[in-house]
């Protein structure tokens, strides 16, 4: 009699919201599928943001401010699926038959400690040099400001490594999103219902990218070290040496996934009415083959290999999983460098980059993942016709990719030959003494310049826009009529130089149709 009290009462606790055996009634109100589905909304959001969004819009800023290269920038990036793919199955195969939302709550928990891991080498690396003023004018005075220490440059790439861990803990976090919330949502809804919420849940993991891009691109409009005034530098989000706030945005994902992971762990592990539901439910799949997989497969980790042999064995599982990670190789590859991409091709700050390719984001994905819903709701498709939609669109996606092969003529840097090999030219260097430093500028000639000095600018100020501007410079031609000893002639601004391209178009047109496409 004891026991079937205790059991009673563990059946009572497991469709109650509260935390380690304390149910307050006025709690369970919030024991709905409906506030289940806004919790877990808002952690496929924030998911999507810190990690589709902060993140792609963050790696140029941290190539330039931690001397990153763009192979190392890619294995920051990849770190997330390799967290992901170590917890992948473990936590799929256990967390099936466990208690869901809380093992989702700790993912939703160290998804923020991941984001927090991210923000550190802000507050720990040293200032940024150029958050001083810099002197690099001809002819060269040395400063302490203006030398570059090569040590110094080493240790900031040594950053990487926290980069890595941190996006490894977002890959390890993250697994129970698209596994066990989309189970748990599954599990406790009606067929038709099932449908309808985890399409919204989906919609939120959308736009929180989009979302994610746009508030970044905001960000990176703000100074890196918020106690300084860029005006007094010179500098402006145009500047080639700019780095953006790209820190800001991960301490707010990180405290809004700390939050957000309270109330999903108060959730139950079954919600009211579950069993009357699931008795009444239809079921899709073979029982048989569903039975002898059970009977097959229990939840020990000896039995694991022979759960994966029963999933290999479906071949229509297999080529879907086969495709999705073809899809997902070109679309994370494309985007983790379409902010990088704009801002090369089209002068672009990084910035404007970001902003554009959030608002290309938000209408493609919506409409792609709303459509492609409404067909199949429509048509009524069965999912061999599912399957060949998914085909025929993937072969449209397939000729819209050759969009993406425009490309724009390279900004040309004077003094550097197509061997990236530096040859500078006397009138340069024959009285400045410069040295080989990368504070670039652009004159009046739309040539970008590796630096004031190695471009013979004498004289340096600033304009309306707190902008520094250079004149008399040697090395950039200007007409004859404005080379006057009373009056300051700007010859070059810190600046990225612009430049039309008909590609831009292309780009942007090939990005909207392939994100439509692919939700």
């Amino acid at each position: 009699m004891l026991r079937s009290r205790q059991a009673r009462e563990g059946s009572e606790a497991d469709t109650h919201c509260g935390w380690w055996g304390w149910h307050p009634a006025p709690l369970q109100r919030f024991a709905s599928a409906e506030w289940v589905l806004v919790c877990f909304c808002v952690a496929g959001f924030v998911q999507g943001m810190v990690i589709s969004g902060f993140i792609n819009v963050s790696l140029p800023t941290l190539e330039r401010r931690f001397h990153l290269r763009s192979v190392e920038a890619g294995l920051i990036v990849s770190m997330y699926n390799v967290g992901s793919l170590m917890l992948m199955t473990p936590v799929t195969f256990f967390g099936s038959e466990m208690h869901k939302p809380r093992i989702m709550a700790n993912g939703v928990f160290f998804m923020g400690v991941g984001s927090f891991l991210f923000t550190l080498p802000h507050f720990v690396a040293p200032q940024y040099k150029y958050s001083q003023e810099v002197k690099d004018l001809c002819p060269f005075e040395e400063d302490k400001a203006t030398i570059i220490n090569p040590e110094g440059s080493r240790a900031l790439r040594n950053y990487r490594f926290v980069f890595m861990v941190a996006n490894l803990v977002h890959g390890c976090s993250t697994v129970p999103f698209y596994t066990l919330a989309i189970a748990y949502l599954d599990d406790n809804l009606t067929a038709r219902k099932s449908s309808w919420y985890i399409g919204i849940y989906y919609t939120a993991a959308i736009i929180g990218p989009a979302v994610g891009f746009i508030l970044g691109g905001m960000l990176l409009n703000v100074y890196t070290d918020i106690t300084v005034d860029p005006r007094s530098l010179g500098l402006s989000p145009s500047s080639n040496v700019w780095i953006g706030a790209w820190w800001i945005g991960f301490l707010i994902t990180g405290c809004s996934a700390i939050l957000v992971s309270v109330p999903i762990s108060g959730f139950p592990k079954t919600l009211p009415g579950t069993a009357e539901m699931l008795a009444q439910k239809r079921v899709e799949v073979d029982t048989r083959a569903l039975e002898a997989e059970h009977d097959a497969v229990r939840l020990r980790l000896s039995d694991m290999p022979k759960a994966v042999y029963h999933l290999l064995r479906n071949n229509t599982f297999v080529f879907i999983s086969l495709a999705a990670t073809v899809e997902t190789m070109i679309g994370s590859g494309y985007s983790n460098f379409a902010t990088k991409l704009f801002e090369n091709q089209f002068g672009m700050t990084a910035a404007s980059a970001a902003l554009l390719l959030g608002m290309i984001a938000i209408p493609s994905a919506s409409l792609g993942c709303f459509l492609g819903g409404y067909v199949v709701s429509k048509l009524d498709l069965s999912c061999a016709n599912i399957i060949r939609m998914c085909i025929v669109v993937s072969v449209v996606t397939w000729f819209v990719f050759f969009m993406l092969l425009v490309s724009c003529p390279n900004l040309h840097y004077e003094g550097i030959d197509i061997t990236k090999k530096l040859v500078l030219t006397p009138k340069c260097t024959s009285e400045c003494g410069c040295p080989l430093t990368f504070n670039p500028i652009c004159g009046r000639d739309f040539k970008m310049y590796m630096s004031p000095c190695l471009a013979g600018c004498r004289n340096a100020a600033q304009n309306e826009e707190a902008v520094t501007v250079y004149g008399n410079c040697d090395c950039i031609p200007t007409e004859s009529s404005d080379n006057s000893s009373t009056e300051f002639v700007v010859a070059a601004e810190r600046v990225r130089c612009t430049q039309e391209c008909s590609a831009y178009l292309f780009y942007t047109l090939g990005t909207f149709i392939c994100l439509f496409s692919t939700f």
